[in-house]
Parts: C-alpha cells; sequence; structure tokens
C-alpha cells in the first residue's frame, strides 16, 4: 500500500500532466481500471473518461497546474 504523501504525489502528477498518452501510463500505474472519479464538476468510470476530464481542463485552463 502506499503512503499517503506518495498517493498526493501521483494524483496531482495525473492531473498536471498535459500529454494524454503519459497521463493513460500514469492512469494503468496508479488507478484501478474500474476507478471512478467524482466531484462538484464533473464524474467519470475508469481511466479513459478520467483521462478525458483531465484533458478537458487542460483545453479548457491551458496553463492548469496544482
Amino acid at each position: 500500500m502506499r503512503d499517503a504523501a506518495t498517493l498526493a504525489e501521483d494524483y496531482l502528477a495525473l492531473w498536471n500532466e498535459t500529454n494524454a498518452a503519459r497521463r493513460t501510463e500514469i492512469l494503468a500505474k496508479t488507478w484501478s481500471p474500474d476507478a471512478t472519479y467524482r466531484d462538484p464538476m464533473m464524474s467519470g468510470n475508469g481511466h479513459s473518461e478520467i483521462n478525458n476530464l483531465i484533458a478537458g481542463v487542460h483545453a479548457k485552463f491551458p496553463n492548469f497546474k496544482f
């Protein structure tokens, strides 16, 4: 099991990654294939939908960084 600091680092790296292929790699290494992401603004199921959500944020906010 990963510790809290590593989980946070992985999460931030995923959201800060602008390359879709690299995000796919991060998702494959750090999220289960049936992962679900939910927040008040959006939701997604599985790696593809989560990757697309993040891509949408980057498209709308090109300089987005956590």
